[in-house]
Formats: structure tokens, sequence, C-alpha cells
């Protein structure tokens, strides 16, 4: 997956019109309804979009028609002839299943629902993979004192290769 970067997916611009670069490109009569795509990803092997919507709490059926509205948007706006279709996944804290299970009964669109579980440490495995609070604190200070300078100068000085 490749992430899509839009101020709608690293949590900019609020609203979903060109003006942003959001959703869609066509002018939207109402911008507030529109609301904001939590996670827009791009699937390479399939070559389709992927629109997550992420739920603190317990799943409801109305969580569907605003998940709906992205892929439709994303179909719409963003996806061009070639794609497959925008796949839609829900996560939620909680969920019931006969519920999800009736309220995706005559849904036509590619759409999953899902829980997930918080968890306080990352596994061994991946603790490894990925860089350190320390690390990124330093990338951090160091692209803040080189402001908008040479990025590779950045990685190089944190490298140690100066």
């Amino acid at each position: 997956l490749r992430r899509v970067h839009t101020p709608a997916a690293c949590g900019g611009t609020k609203g979903m019109y060109p003006e942003s670069n959001t959703l869609p490109k066509q002018p939207y009569p109402d911008r507030s309804a529109a609301g904001l795509v939590d996670l827009l990803f791009y699937h390479l092997k399939l070559h389709c979009y992927i629109v997550i919507e992420l739920k603190a709490g317990e799943f409801k059926p109305e969580h569907l028609g605003q998940l709906s509205f992205y892929l439709t948007a994303v179909d719409k706006q963003i996806k061009q002839a070639q794609d497959a279709p925008t796949i839609g996944l829900l996560l939620c804290k909680s969920k019931n299943k006969i519920v999800a299970e009736y309220a995706l009964q005559n849904n036509t669109q590619p759409i999953g629902i899902s829980e997930y579980e918080l968890i306080k440490s990352l596994p061994k495995e991946l603790s490894t993979e990925l860089p350190s609070i320390e690390q990124i604190e330093n990338e951090m200070e160091t692209r803040e004192r080189l402001g908008n300078g040479d990025i590779e100068k950045a990685q190089r000085m944190a490298e140690g290769k100066g």
C-alpha cells in the first residue's frame, strides 16, 4: 500500500473541496457535510484506492453511510479508468457481528468491518524495525535547524557522515 498524501489524509484543511486538494474536484454544495477521509491509500498490486475509516467506539450502521460516501467520492473524483473500485475498511473498537452482517447485507460496495485492539507496547519483531523516539526527535531537530534546506544533507548529518 502507498499512502496518498493529501491534506485530508494528513489531517490538514477541513472539508473536501478543490482549493484544499481534497475531495471532490467539483465544488461540493455543503462543505461541512463532506467531512474528511481518515486514511487514504493506493494498493499498488490491486490497483485501487483503500479508504480506512477509524471509529473510537462501537460499530453503528450509520458509519457505513459515511464510508460509502467516501468510496463514491474517491471513485468519482480520484480513481482513474484503469483502477479497480475503491475498497473501504471500517475499523471500530468493537462490533456486534449480527448488526454488522445486517448492515452489510444489501451493500454492493467492497466494504469490510473489523475491530481493532490497542496495545501498550510494540511486539518485539516490530520494535527493531522502527526508529526509536530519540532517533525521530534527532531527525526532527536536524530538519528544523536546516529549515527548508537540503534533506539529503540532514540525513548525512544524522548518520554522522556529515
